[in-house]
């Protein structure tokens, strides 16, 4: 069995969408319909979803149905009407769009920042846990023991908390 995607399945959805909005426009009283609205609602969803080229085509698509189905009542309608009707599906279109690759881009961006605090976080949290771990291994060491117990568990540490296998220690006095 085939995948459809989301984008596709969305394509889909908005194609009917606007084909059943411009019918219902037809039926329920032509270019005076109040329900033409609804064709900005799709045309913005689509715009949001998709990308710019293909939120211009649903709002051509829409501009392209409405006119269509409702040649018969140009004559008696406003045109000024119209043309501000048709703009706006145009200019929701667009601008939608525009706006949601902004947002998109704007998310992308401060996920990656999220991720590198995050990231920079664990680094700290273990390198604070690695000093109080010297820290509080050197406390001991300065109260209990020899010379030759500290430079043990200074090798001890650097070995196994630091990471480090060859160093070097070098006393300029034993004092």
């Amino acid at each position: 069995s085939k995948k459809i995607n989301l984008k596709d399945l969305n394509r889909i959805t908005f194609f009917v969408d606007i084909v059943a909005i411009s019918i219902f426009c037809l039926a329920t009283g032509g270019l005076q319909s109040p329900f033409y609205v609804l064709l900005y609602l799709v045309v913005a969803y689509a715009a949001y979803t998709l990308n710019l080229i293909e939120a211009l085509i649903f709002s051509f698509l829409a501009t392209f149905l409405y006119l269509i189905l409702h040649l018969g009542q140009l004559a008696r309608v406003d045109l000024g009407v119209l043309f501000w009707r048709i703009g706006l599906i145009w200019f929701i279109g667009g601008m939608v769009s525009i706006f949601a690759k902004e947002y998109q881009e704007s998310q992308f961006r401060l996920r990656k920042t999220l991720n590198t605090l995050t990231q920079r976080t664990q680094e700290t949290e273990r390198s604070k846990l690695q000093i109080e771990s010297i820290y509080e291994s050197s406390r001991q060491l300065a109260k209990l023991m020899s010379l030759e117990q500290i430079i043990e568990k200074i090798l001890s540490i650097v070995r196994e908390i630091l990471g480090h296998k060859n160093f070097s220690i070098l006393l300029l006095s034993r004092e």
